[in-house]
């Protein structure tokens, strides 16, 4: 089975704070709320289009007694379907000792205020958060998340509800650091950091229920809108159903296809459920294909996600990557496309 899937804590710290420098965030992390649960787990630029930080509740203790108890029973399954349920029920026994307490993205100020501006859809998501603070040239804008105690022992519902009730005070205490990496403006898309190759690789892949995929995939439409995704990605989750509803729309000769960048094995049964949960309640029923080996020359080029780039029927990349979730733009773009065949 895959390796236990608790929230680890990183970043640089000493007794009292932790550094999280691609996001340029100091944040309180007394022992205290250590030992209740209370973590921190960030992705920088290099996974996600803007910095990212969570602050987390994990139950180790209980999450590691699932993983003894689960890894003979495991062993026991023979079947792709057995262990597929199996997996399923298991990640769902995962998140009621796992919590997602707040979040922090950090986002340049001149895109900010283009929001702002202009309401664009692409950042619509920034209209439920609060402003933390501006500085180095980011905003800064944090939410906190709602989570049930259903399932949870009185233990856990009490050291959870004084982590949440902390939560509160990280935010006010937060400090803005220059970040260790520029935050790009997702607006832009920077031709040398996007060096994406001109055509797709050939590959050998499967897609997330296990159905085999190649380059014969893309064979089969006159144009494929590549949208490449990670079930870590909150821009990525939040313009799924948007997809969803688009590839109803779409003309017989273009398709959706998913690529799901952080699952890249198919014995990834907890990424898989990830991945399917996410679609699931979605309403996405276009095919999603994991990131297996094949495909590493063709991802090295995809420095953010989501990140959607478009195939012609011969694997051939045309017109340009789009950064960022946005789909006027994927629009436009399967729009010429079409209309200059």
């Amino acid at each position: 089975m895959a390796a236990v899937s608790t929230f680890f804590l990183t970043g640089c710290s000493n007794n009292d704070t932790i550094t999280l420098d691609e996001c340029g965030l100091k944040l309180p992390l007394s022992k205290k709320y250590q030992d209740m649960g209370l973590s921190y787990v960030a992705y920088g630029t290099h996974l996600t289009v803007h910095p990212v930080a969570f602050l987390t509740f994990s139950d180790t203790e209980t999450v590691q007694a699932l993983y003894s108890e689960a890894e003979p029973i495991w062993d026991t399954l023979e079947t792709a379907d057995e262990q597929e349920k199996f997996a399923k029920e298991f990640s769902e026994k995962l998140k009621v000792h796992q919590k997602i307490l707040a979040e922090i993205i950090v986002i340049p100020t001149n895109e900010y205020n283009a929001y702002l501006e202009n309401g664009s859809e692409d950042l619509a998501f920034l209209a439920d958060m609060q402003m933390l603070g501006q500085k180095h040239g980011n905003t800064y804008m944090s939410q906190i998340i709602t989570n049930t105690t259903e399932g949870m022992n009185a233990d856990e519902i009490s050291r959870l509800h004084e982590c949440e009730n902390f939560i509160p005070q990280v935010l006010k205490k937060v400090k803005f650091i220059k970040p260790s990496i520029p935050v790009p403006d997702s607006t832009l898309v920077d031709e040398n950091q996007a060096a994406i190759p001109s055509a797709l690789p050939k590959f050998t892949s499967v897609d997330i229920e296990g159905n085999k995929a190649d380059n014969s995939l893309f064979a089969e439409k006159d144009l494929t809108v590549l949208n490449i995704w990670g079930t870590f990605c909150g821009p990525c989750i939040q313009e799924m159903p948007e997809l969803a509803r688009w590839e109803k729309e779409l003309p017989e000769n273009v398709q959706i296809v998913g690529l799901v960048c952080d699952v890249n094995s198919e014995n990834d049964s907890e990424g898989i459920s990830d991945a399917k949960t996410i679609l699931q309640d979605a309403g996405a029923t276009f095919t999603n294909i994991i990131a297996t080996d094949s495909l590493n020359s063709f991802l090295t080029g995809v420095q953010f996600v989501p990140t959607t780039i478009f195939v012609d029927s011969k694997g051939n990349v045309v017109g340009d990557p789009i950064v960022g979730a946005n789909m006027n733009a994927y629009k436009e773009a399967v729009k010429s496309y079409l209309s200059n065949k």
